[in-house]
């Protein structure tokens, strides 16, 4: 999967029409004031491209009195909107969207920030840079989305999220969220994935100062974190669901939770790696996979794991240099070899109880100097005609 988005960021950058509509506030700060905007002087509608800019020479910036439906919106570094506790659409029929250094103020808390963003017609996107948005946010997104793209990954937060955070996907596009410059999300983070979207998500890192809940209903091969980059940091609990209807590829990488209570429930996935992360869980279930590859690698786990592979499965899987502090299944179904600890240097360390179960043709290969039994173990084939 294509880890960068840059060529949509700068078709985003530049795809505004010459005659949008632009946000003066000449009259007061009434959205829907006719004599706020220029190029034409009325209220925007839903075919309108709309511009609000860095700066106002009235100082005053846009305050929503009613849901808004316009086409695209384009903003620029110190632009503010007031939702007011009223509903935002964008249509993307003919051009791009490109939100950066938008600050999103909300008067009326009692009601959520809501951002909907339509797919259009023609394939065309939305970028989100460096936002501030104070309050809780929902964001119905049904087209390519990109969100932290900026050039090569620097030390600065792609955008701020000030409250709890819900993004619903719900189209087959490809959505990328903090990805070359890390978001900061104080409060929960949930994102629901309904459609079989390619996600590639905390490419740059990330923060949450709340809980995560990831779920996928929807399918699409996942990618979460960078093993090679920055961590993620999570205050809260870690709740991930995924049930893939075609074994789409699932990556987890240098996730790092502070609560326990959470688990991870993956099945029917292709291809897995799950690979430094350092989780706090009730559990963690890899369940009926069947890919050309599992790596389940140098990871922490404060809780109970479980490997269960498919019987269909005849590819390998690897288990090295990891901690589990908890109950461990390991399930060889299929004709694949399990890995165990089969590099020198790369040996597993059990704190809980261990089960090495065989039920299909596949094999355990492992190293016995690279395996630390702190409680029981059990390997066991249940086939006796292997």
């Amino acid at each position: 999967m294509k880890r960068l988005f840059l060529a949509a960021t700068l078709c985003a950058a530049a795809a505004f029409s010459v005659q949008a509509q632009t946000w003066t506030g000449n009259v007061n700060n009434d959205w829907n004031n006719a004599g706020n905007w220029i190029n034409p002087g009325s209220v925007p509608g839903p075919s309108s491209n709309v511009i609000i800019p860095d700066k106002v020479g009235s100082g005053r910036w846009p305050v929503m009195s009613g849901n808004v439906i316009v086409n695209t919106l384009s903003t620029y570094f110190g632009s503010h909107l007031d939702v007011n506790g009223f509903a935002l659409t964008l249509n993307t029929v003919d051009a791009n969207n490109n939100l950066q250094g938008l600050i999103v103020n909300n008067s009326l808390p009692a009601n959520d920030i809501v951002i909907t963003i339509a797919g259009g017609n023609g394939g065309y996107s939305t970028t989100f840079l460096r936002n501030t948005f104070n309050g809780n946010l929902v964001l119905n997104l049904h087209g390519y989305f990109y969100e932290g793209n900026a050039g090569a990954p620097d030390n600065s937060s792609a955008s701020t999220y000030n409250g709890n955070t819900t993004i619903n996907m719900n189209a087959a596009a490809a959505m990328g969220i903090s990805n070359t410059n890390y978001s900061t999300f104080n409060g929960n983070l949930t994102v629901n994935r309904n459609a079989r979207v390619t996600l590639d998500m905390f490419g740059a890192g990330g923060i949450v100062n709340g809980n995560f809940i990831f779920n996928d209903t929807g399918g699409g091969n996942t990618i979460l974190g960078n093993q090679f980059y920055r961590n993620i940091q999570i205050s809260g609990t870690v709740n991930i669901t995924a049930n893939y209807p075609e074994h789409n590829d699932f990556s987890l990488h240098r996730f790092v939770n502070q609560t326990t209570g959470g688990s991870i429930n993956i099945k029917h996935a292709g291809v897995i790696n799950i690979t430094r992360d350092t989780l706090k869980v009730n559990s963690l279930v890899l369940s009926d996979f069947s890919g050309n590859f599992v790596y389940f690698i140098n990871n922490l786990i404060e809780g109970d794991v479980g490997l269960y592979d498919h019987p269909s499965n005849s590819y390998p899987t690897y288990i090295r240099a990891n901690s589990i502090f908890g109950n461990s299944i390991f399930s060889n179904n299929g004709s694949g070899t399990f890995h165990e600890a089969d590099q020198p240097g790369n040996a597993n360390i059990y704190y809980g109880n261990t089960s090495f179960t065989a039920s299909g043709s596949g094999t355990l290969s492992k190293q016995p100097p690279n395996v630390r039994l702190h409680t029981h173990a059990r390997m066991q084939r249940t086939r006796t005609d292997r």
